[in-house]
């Protein structure tokens, strides 16, 4: 797994929990998703949106773990609703 870095908003935690997303109920696939959240938070770091197979080709994942992180991150207010695309806007961080 990556090593965490900082993104441009502000700083990853070294252990990724479902408290730093905001203490959101997460279903088991998406607990099993957040093991991943370091590595998925250094693809959306500089974009100004992001889709489903950019996230697969970075960390190199299939679709269902891809939309699983998309998921939790739209919960967390990281990233917007999917346009007609399928983009999601990256949210400033507050």
């Amino acid at each position: 797994m990556n090593t965490p870095s900082t993104r441009a908003r502000g700083a990853i935690p070294a252990v990724v929990t479902s408290d730093w997303f905001g203490g959101i109920d997460l279903s088991p696939r998406e607990r099993d998703a957040v093991e991943r959240a370091p590595a998925f938070l250094d693809v959306i770091n500089g974009e100004t949106a992001v889709g489903v197979s950019r996230i697969q080709l970075k960390l190199r994942i299939g679709y269902n773990h891809a939309c699983a992180l998309l998921e939790i991150a739209e919960k967390a207010k990281l990233i917007g609703p999917a346009d007609n695309h399928g983009k999601h806007v990256v949210l400033p961080n507050k």
